[in-house]
């Protein structure tokens, strides 16, 4: 079974970043990839991998997908 969990994350870290709240999206962001807490990196690029469009955040998305198409143990 797919998890989608990672989905839920990036919408949220999108969200979060729409309502001017960086740190929560970097978080949320950061648990969408498979992290656990934000690096440097994704702290301070957090706008330009959340921009919609561009071609980090194709790769961001593409990330995410992986990460989702992983099979969940039950």
């Amino acid at each position: 079974m797919a998890n989608p969990e990672p989905i839920r994350q990036y919408l949220a870290a999108v969200e979060a970043l729409k309502a001017g709240e960086k740190d929560k999206a970097a978080e949320s962001l950061t648990l969408a990839l498979g992290g656990e807490a934000p690096s440097p990196f994704i702290k301070h690029s957090v706008e330009k991998l959340l921009t919609s469009g561009t071609l980090i955040n194709e790769l961001v998305v593409q990330v995410v997908a992986s990460t989702v198409a992983r099979r969940v143990d039950l």
